[in-house]
């Protein structure tokens, strides 16, 4: 299985996941060649057709689109790795004032190339598999390139942040009023992370949209509101991380 790693407008985090999980797993997959990985491999040239490519970040250039494309046309399985690859991230909210943020960045702002925004892989390719989170979590990738190994696939759980913690034995951040949580409305995969360290859930692996309407969530956003949490704060969360999901599911109007 040959495959390929591709970092976009990002951070390097979900990379870094795929890094840890191709370490830790090295001994179990089978066939499983690493062509490109800028992050391991150092400038490697993305060519030929690959079994799987694992795309992290969103599109910001031009040379992106047309990677994307190009790399849609050699690619067995495309995954969208990661927050920015599957909704656009952090970086998205910029979307609609990017000439001013690089104003505000760069010393020399005509030199950066922009496309005028971010988007999200998800909106310039089909794409196979999605793996959610900010960063993805190393035993999810790990997990999945196991199974692609062995010419299985992933299945799909519908569930929230909740049931995680439920199963690790925590108490809700919410019901004690130590602190405003997404966990509800959240997709699960990280394992609780944050409300195990007793910090909120912000999101971060996306809007749990099965069984959620409009309003659900502006009514739990109101309740959170209404505990003197600020709703302005936790509905940009949602944004950072569900922009795409919001839009396409009609949840994102009024949402402030």
């Amino acid at each position: 299985m040959r495959v390929g790693v591709v970092k976009l407008a990002s951070c390097s985090g979900c990379v870094l996941e795929v890094v840890r999980a191709l370490t830790e797993a090295v001994g179990h997959l089978r066939g499983v060649e690493v062509a490109a990985c800028s992050l391991v491999l150092g400038e490697s040239r993305l060519e030929g057709f690959f079994d799987l490519v694992l795309v992290e970040g969103s599109a910001s250039t031009e040379r992106h689109v047309k990677l994307l494309k190009s790399l849609r046309e050699r690619a067995g399985l495309l995954v969208a790795l990661g927050s920015c690859a599957i909704e656009g991230g952090v970086q998205a909210l910029s979307n609609g004032r990017v000439e001013e943020a690089k104003a505000a960045v760069y010393p020399e702002p005509g030199l950066v190339e922009s496309v005028g925004g971010f988007t999200p892989v998800t909106e310039v390719v089909s794409v196979d598999l999605a793996v959610p989170g900010c960063p993805v979590n190393y035993e999810a990738v790990k997990s999945l390139l196991l199974k692609l190994s062995r010419g299985g696939l992933p299945v799909e759980i519908h569930e929230s942040v909740c049931a995680e913690c439920k199963r690790r034995g925590l108490d809700c951040l919410v019901v004690s009023g130590r602190a405003p949580c997404l966990g509800p409305l959240t997709r699960s995969g990280c394992g609780a992370l944050c409300p195990s360290n007793n910090r909120g859930c912000y999101g971060c692996y996306g809007l749990k949209t099965g069984d959620l309407g409009r309003a659900n969530v502006g009514y739990y956003l109101e309740r959170l509101a209404g505990a003197g949490w600020p709703r302005g704060r936790l509905a940009l969360y949602l944004k950072a991380f569900s922009k795409r999901t919001l839009g396409a599911a009609g949840l994102g109007e009024g949402l402030e």
